[in-house]
């Protein structure tokens, strides 16, 4: 199954509507006479443990083991750890076509390894990500966003595909949600780096007029983390190193 993603202008902050579990009214009406005394109605199940982008300890630890890309380079990439995920901002990551733009402008993209110390005891899942940016396209313009998260060595996710159709001169946010049966946690004890990738890329009938399409250098794309407790004598994989 594949993320949802929505597209949102003016750069406004979309959060996935969650379901609520809510108990249905009792009946209004009274028993039979004949009928015998009932039982107890059994306690409403308590909520499942729906993954959320609370915190669960303290703001993971961060490195970069590896960056690549032409999108990105060490002094245009600033990683925020925070206690629900962490969010990535650049500097310059702009695909462009028309103008002083080069004939290599025309794609950009940005690969990010990541390895993240979460707090003992626990693991986690990327469940959401924010992805904002802005366009200004002129008519006969399409930019496209690919992006993709996923652990070296288990099922990637499937890279999601959102694009921008001129004329357009806004600001824009995608969010991708991994619904809960689809999450896929850091192993428990293992060292597993987190690979984070994105790509501009545009395509236009005039090539002589400016286009461009840009991830927002204040704003970022955020990574919201879904946290599970590790089973009893399993850490992280620091207690191995």
């Amino acid at each position: 199954m594949r993320p949802k993603a929505k597209l949102v202008t003016a750069l406004g902050i979309t959060t996935a509507a969650v379901p609520v579990l809510t108990t249905p009214p009792a009946s209004a009406a009274s028993p039979a006479p004949a009928a015998p005394p009932s039982s107890p109605a059994p306690p409403a199940p308590a909520d499942p443990p729906a993954p959320a982008d609370t915190p669960h300890g303290a703001t993971p630890t961060i490195e970069v083991a590896v960056m690549g890309g032409s999108g990105c380079r060490p002094e245009t990439v600033t990683i925020t750890p925070e206690p629900t995920g962490f969010t990535v901002r650049h500097s310059g990551y702009s695909a462009r076509i028309g103008g002083d733009a080069l004939p290599t402008d025309i794609r950009k993209n940005c690969q990010l390894n990541l390895r993240i110390i979460p707090s003992a005891g626990v693991t986690y899942a990327v469940m959401r990500v924010d992805h904002r940016g802005s366009a200004r396209l002129e008519p006969g313009t399409t930019g496209v966003l690919r992006a993709s998260h996923y652990f070296a060595g288990f099922p990637g996710h499937t890279p999601t595909y959102d694009s921008f159709k001129g004329p357009l001169s806004d600001g824009w946010q995608v969010t991708e949600t991994v619904g809960p049966s689809r999450l896929v946690y850091k192993p428990c004890g293992e060292e597993q780096n987190l690979s984070v990738s994105t790509e501009l890329r545009l395509t236009a009938s005039d090539r002589t007029k400016t286009n461009v399409l840009d991830m927002h250098a204040g704003l970022g794309t955020t990574y919201h983390f879904a946290w599970r407790t590790c089973p009893r004598g399993e850490d992280d994989a620091r207690s191995a190193r």
